[in-house]
């Protein structure tokens, strides 16, 4: 289920896609599979937020950010709740919250993809984006080069061109 949710989300299926992982999330939780929905919780938010439903996004996140706590070697799926709410906040235009959790999730992605983990390099890359996204949103386009730059370097070492055409378009 989980790569046809993926493929349907990549195909902007998103309503079937968002069935689609609510019913892995069913059985994720009817099998006590804590770290599959935390993840699955990670997914069902960012239909959500594409759907432009915040507040459920950002429920989602909350929940699957309690699971993350709950469990040992957790610190990347933190990130990427942190990094989730930092996109939630930047789409309701506040920026000082969207700045807070996306800077927490670069402090721990950062060490994490200096150790070679290359879901946290991928993640860097994301939150770097994002990072830029915010300063363009604020207008301080000089500010978003840096971020913007250290994101295209990541995305291009790891072979990611759908980030890596973000992070063009967003510089």
């Amino acid at each position: 289920l989980q790569e046809t949710g993926e493929t349907q989300y990549y195909g902007a299926q998103l309503p079937a896609a968002l069935q689609t992982f609510q019913t892995l999330l069913d059985q994720q939780t009817a099998a006590g599979d804590r770290l599959g929905q935390a993840d699955t919780l990670i997914w069902l938010a960012k239909i959500h937020l594409d759907l432009g439903q915040y507040e459920v996004s950002g429920e989602r996140v909350e929940q699957a950010q309690a699971i993350y706590e709950t469990l040992p070697d957790s610190e990347l799926g933190q990130a990427v709740s942190l990094r989730m709410l930092g996109r939630i906040a930047l789409n309701l235009s506040q920026s000082e919250e969207a700045n807070t959790y996306l800077n927490q999730a670069r402090e721990i992605e950062a060490p994490l993809s200096d150790g070679g983990n290359v879901a946290a390099r991928s993640g860097l890359g994301e939150t770097l984006i994002a990072i830029g996204t915010l300063y363009n949103d604020q207008s301080q386009y000089a500010e978003a080069v840096e971020p913007l730059q250290q994101a295209l370097a990541i995305h291009r070492e790891l072979g990611n061109r759908e980030q890596e055409a973000l992070a063009l378009t967003t510089l």
